[in-house]
């Protein structure tokens, strides 16, 4: 491909120019632009939002027609009125929240009678009001803010109709029977069918319902109509017409039953309703919920369905494991399980045989608390009366006791498959008492965010524990996680996921949102964990600790590793200083005297005297804190920081201390020529003295000139250190992104090859976040076309694609 051509020229720009470049780029080129969302070559969310304030007909157009365009976006470009604009959103795919785009086009328009936002009726409303659309009722339900269909939010339902009858007039004469679809779900409790009815009779108040339509029109389409008649007339209704829909089959059961609870019910209405086959008896069950059987003039119909049920399953026409299957919970119907019948209580004792033998597991099931659950666990256990809920089984102490994902799942198979279906409430319940092994396999079988939110939400340090075991801990879901600021999903976070040294820190302060410091009750998950937990680098999460500034977690830390520099302990006093007072600091000092520490003149070599007294006077200094730490930043010798980087390498003690000294406070001139001289001897040519130079004496000021020049001797190695550094020093990749300079990065991006896959992405994300968001960058980019233009393009790809592939875990 021409590395010159259109496209290349603006993947390099939507790469790498500025929020002003990259205006400029779609006024310029907009027919470019659109071409490049529809063919998504670069699905960047920047050249999302920026096209969605272009006024091109093209533009708009192929956003509304992205299936990922965001619903704000979505409603701004509704907003503008265009006809082929409406229908191309209309024929999109809605995402989460696209009630919102419906509501702002049928509702939003200025002009009640101008008939521009639906070129197309019938394809409005296919989408709005058609069948087989789930989402009808979801509409609904997300206008009046999930609390559905009740009589206090009829005002926001009762609005939509004379703009749906108005603006769709091929919809007028439907509108009653599809309205009444989308307000109609399968109710838990069947008390939300009575708020219907006074909704929908308020609707025939206000004339948007034609009075004239009768019970026996309503109901010839069958189902829910009929239902919503019956619950809408108060006078009586004509029974030979129910019955002959009954007869006709345009009647099923649900219906049927809500009829049969009315005081003027003929008794003879539901007669052999379950004079069936078994699956088809086992189908009413699923359709009737338990609660309607309970209402006055259905009681005899329980005892006749009971009846039907114990003759299927003793005639083996089913298996109690198939109805406990089809029973779902939320119907609440397997409390007729005719338990006392010796072949029912056999059929389930073969049942609690295959799933090992232990009636444990099928007691667990009632901890769901419906009467389906409840039923099969007293059918199975010997002893007489309820069944008491089962203790949760001890969590182990250490994930390697925990049984495997594959065991957990053969252990409880049949909660696995009744969990999806469960009702929220029920979810819950299970949630907050099942053990960490059933946990897991929950985890691992339903990979859903919903699910993840509930489960922390609902036991937050045990939830965190099983993803981690699982897997399913990415970073993304780390940094969401943290995002939500729970002192238990923080304390969890700790001690099961494999947290950067700045969330470490985040979550050890216990600093909330605002910066502020918290009282974050971590110390003892801490203490009980650091000693165990990361072997491998007791440095990162003992400095985390200690520098903290949370006095337990400080201690806990420095009985786990001696800090050796003194600007390590500036910053441990410091920060305790400032979080706690000076009467923390005195009593540290009382606990752990920097003067005992073992081979203190060796790595420190005294720069600060940094001895009790010393630090004991400096707390009354007027200084304070920032005094001391500034002191012991600025009177480190030069030599200091040579030796410690001509001995260094990654995770050793002199490259902390390298970080420390330069993250304190810019080297002096005479440090730099100290460092030139050491690297000009020989002393500092490893790839990793050359990124720490770089990255650090980019941010700190130093001109990119030198920079850059630094870098070119280690472009071939240079990647996977700069990646692990960036996530050592500054917690994340995107961190470093403010400290290179823009040429500096591009030489980076251009060289790069495939061993930075090594580092998960880390330097091609933060080189490319440094080129997108620094002015200089896109000058520094046209500098460099004639050479990496298509490289650059690749890589940007390339990049894209493993970004994505990381924010998914």
């Amino acid at each position: 491909m021409d590395d010159r051509s259109p496209d290349v020229a603006l993947g390099v720009l939507l790469g790498f120019a500025d929020r002003d470049g990259l205006d400029a780029a779609v006024r310029r080129m907009p027919e470019l632009c659109a071409a490049a969302l529809t063919a998504s070559r670069v699905p960047l969310p920047e050249l999302v939002d920026t096209a969605a304030a272009s006024d091109h007909p093209a533009v708009t157009l192929a956003l509304a027609r992205l299936p990922y365009t965001p619903v704000p976006v979505r409603l701004r470009l509704a907003r503008r009125g265009d006809a082929r604009l409406a229908a191309a959103l209309f024929r999109g795919s809605f995402p989460d929240g696209g009630s919102d785009l419906v509501r702002e086009a049928v509702l939003g328009s200025a002009d009640p009678a101008d008939p521009h936002w639906f070129a197309d009726d019938g394809l409005v409303a296919s989408h709005l009001l058609g069948p087989g659309l789930d989402y009808r009722a979801r509409v609904f339900e997300e206008w009046t803010d999930g609390a559905g269909p009740t009589l206090e939010y009829a005002p926001a339902i009762i609005d939509l109709v004379p703009a749906l009858t108005t603006r769709l007039p091929t919809l007028r004469a439907t509108a009653f029977r599809e309205l009444a679809y989308a307000m109609i779900r399968p109710p838990e409790d069947y008390a939300a069918a009575d708020t219907t009815g006074r909704t929908l009779r308020r609707l025939l108040a206000a004339g948007y319902i034609p009075a004239s339509r009768s019970v026996a029109e309503l109901s010839r389409a069958g189902g829910v109509e009929a239902q919503v008649a019956a619950s809408l007339t108060e006078g009586p209704l004509d029974w030979a017409v129910v019955r002959e829909h009954r007869a006709l089959g345009r009647l099923d059961d649900r219906v049927l039953a809500f009829l049969a609870a009315r005081a003027d019910c003929p008794a003879n209405l539901l007669d052999r309703l379950f004079d069936r086959s078994p699956w088809e008896t086992l189908a009413v069950a699923r359709r009737i919920p338990l609660d309607m059987f309970r209402r006055p003039g259905l009681r005899q119909y329980s005892d006749e369905w009971r009846s039907a049920l114990r003759r299927h399953l003793e005639s083996g026409a089913l298996d109690a494991r198939q109805v406990l299957a089809a029973l779902t919970p939320a119907h609440e119907v397997a409390a007729a399980l005719p338990q006392e019948s010796p072949a029912v209580r056999e059929a389930l004792r073969a049942q609690a045989a295959r799933l090992g033998g232990d009636p444990r597991a099928w007691r667990r099931l009632a901890y769901t608390g419906t009467a389906a659950q409840v039923t099969v666990v007293g059918a199975v256990d010997d002893a007489a009366g309820p069944t008491a809920a089962a203790e949760p089984e001890p969590t182990p102490e250490h994930p390697a006791d925990w049984p495997s994902v594959d065991e957990e799942r053969d252990r409880y198979p049949l909660l696995r498959a009744l969990f999806p279906h469960l009702a929220p409430q029920h979810q819950n319940r299970v949630l907050e008492h099942l053990d960490v092994a059933l946990l897991r396999a929950l985890l691992a079988d339903h990979r859903s965010g919903e699910l993840h939110d509930l489960v922390i939400e609902t036991r937050a340090g045990t939830a965190v524990a099983a993803e981690a075991a699982c897997g399913r801990l990415t970073r993304a879901s780390v940094a969401r996680l943290l995002g939500l600021d729970d002192p238990r999903v923080n304390a969890a976070l700790y001690t099961h996921a494999d947290l950067t040294y700045a969330q470490r820190l985040r979550v050890l302060s216990g600093r909330d949102r605002t910066g502020r410091p918290g009282a974050l009750p971590v110390a003892d998950a801490v203490a009980a964990y650091l000693p165990t937990t990361r072997p491998k680098s007791p440095f990162s999460w003992a400095s985390a600790a200690m520098v903290s500034g949370n006095p337990v977690a400080v201690r806990t830390g420095l009985r786990a590793y001696t800090p050796r520099t003194t600007a390590l302990w500036a910053r441990i006093v410091s920060a305790l200083w400032e979080s706690h007072g000076p009467g923390h600091v005195e009593l540290l000092l009382d606990e752990f005297a920097p003067e005992r520490t073992p081979a203190a003149q060796r790595w420190t070599r005294r720069p600060v005297s940094a001895d009790s007294a010393t630090i004991r006077r400096a707390l009354h200094a007027p200084e304070g804190p920032a005094g001391f730490r500034a002191t012991c930043a600025r009177e480190h010798p030069p030599q200091l920081l040579v030796d410690a980087m001509a001995g260094s390498g990654p995770g050793s003690e002199q490259h902390n201390q390298v970080n420390f000294l330069m993250e304190w406070g810019p080297p002096s001139p005479a440090d730099w020529a100290a460092l030139a001289a050491a690297r000009q001897a020989g002393r500092l040519t490893t790839s990793w003295n050359t990124t720490v130079l770089a990255t650090h004496g980019a941010g700190l000021g130093h001109p990119a000139e030198v920079v850059e020049a630094a870098l070119r001797p280690a472009l071939a190695v240079v990647y996977r250190p700069l990646g692990a550094l960036a996530r050592d020093v500054y917690g994340d990749g995107f961190h470093i992104a403010a400290r290179i300079p823009a040429r500096a990065a591009l030489l980076l991006y251009a060289h790069a090859d495939a061993d930075v896959a090594a580092d998960g992405g880390a330097t091609r994300c933060a080189v490319r976040d440094t080129l997108r968001d620094n002015p200089d960058a896109w000058a520094a980019a046209a500098a460099l076309l004639p050479d990496f233009t298509g490289t650059l393009l690749e890589l940007l790809e390339t990049a894209e694609r493993m970004t994505t592939r990381g924010a998914t875990g």
